[in-house]
């Protein structure tokens, strides 16, 4: 990476007395590490995927780059996910939606995209890509169009009065929405709007101050927050699942947690867990919001997206 300045670091992996330092999970624990540098002096995070040098990708990520190009400009015209398969597919990406237990009568827990035949789920794409943020994002534009619709249909005489609505309106849908930022400050030291969605996606941030320092977790709503001196991502066991720390001592508290527990098979998923109440020695699980309104049966069969199978191609028989 000859255009940008940079540096390589060589280090030894044999200690001093011989024994091996261990390199599990090294890529993880640099992340973590960087992060955490970061924040501790202030250093620029990358905003975006916009400015990549998509030329110099390779493999994956070249193809991961082309899905989240392709989400990006197609977007902010879809008002349905059916619409939004269609156009994929258009562009070779096929979209395949999770079901809970593999059951497709269930509700939907997520979605990957398929491109040259590498999968990726949609937050791994890119975070403002989850299946949550897309379907919110989705219903956004939907009810952005049906108002859009509503005011064309002013009498000549109505409409001096709405165009400023309408130029509002038309406007909101070439901006990508985000969820709004408190300004929020920890040991007198203001967060990055970075810092502050790593807090409500319930990931906890490093931060040092003059006298202290440790890790802080916040509730996804930004109401309440944990400092511990190290890191809370170990996992504990908690009831039926393998969690965090953090989650389970948000579950205590009271708070509903959209927590990372250990599924089968190696892999994790992320539930909703919640107490009715204090005294309770069970916690309540769900994939949907619980604070949200649920929405009805009726509803949820007109929303519920068609299935996209690629068409296999027809045999013309034994070639002569």
């Amino acid at each position: 990476d000859t255009k940008h300045p940079h540096l390589h670091i060589l280090y030894n992996r044999v200690r001093y007395d011989t024994t091996l330092v261990p390199d599990r999970n090294e890529r993880l624990r640099n992340m973590r590490i960087c992060r955490e540098l970061k924040q501790e002096y202030g250093l620029t995070f990358s905003r975006g995927k916009e400015q990549v040098a998509t030329e110099r990708l390779h493999g994956p990520e070249q193809l991961r780059h082309r899905i989240y190009n392709h989400l990006r400009e197609l977007l902010s015209d879809c008002t349905s996910w059916t619409a939004l398969a269609e156009e994929l597919i258009k562009r070779q990406v096929v979209t395949t939606f999770v079901y809970r237990g593999g059951d497709p009568t269930k509700e939907i827990q997520g979605v990957t995209f398929t491109l040259e035949g590498h999968t990726f789920k949609a937050s791994q794409v890119d975070r403002k890509f989850s299946y949550g943020r897309l379907s919110q994002r989705i219903e956004q534009n939907r009810l952005r169009l049906a108002m859009i619709e509503r005011i064309r249909n002013y009498t000549d005489e109505q409409r001096p009065q709405v165009a400023s609505i309408l130029q509002k309106l038309e406007a909101e849908k070439q901006q990508q929405s985000e969820p709004p930022h408190r300004n929020l400050s920890i040991a007198g030291k203001p967060l990055t709007k970075e810092q502050i969605e790593m807090l409500r996606d319930g990931e906890p941030i490093f931060v040092r101050g003059t006298q202290s320092e440790g890790y802080v977790v916040m509730d996804d709503r930004l109401q309440m927050a944990w400092v511990y001196r190290d890191d809370p991502r170990d996992w504990v066991e908690y009831g039926k699942y393998t969690m965090r720390r953090m989650d389970r001592d948000r579950i205590e508290a009271g708070y509903v947690v959209r927590a990372l527990v250990k599924w089968w098979g190696g892999a994790t998923a992320r539930p909703y867990l919640w107490k009715e109440n204090a005294s309770d020695t069970t916690y309540r699980e769900s994939w949907d919001d619980p604070r949200e309104p649920r929405p009805s049966q009726n509803q949820k069969q007109q929303d519920r997206p068609r299935r996209f199978i690629t068409p296999k191609k027809k045999s013309r028989g034994p070639s002569r």
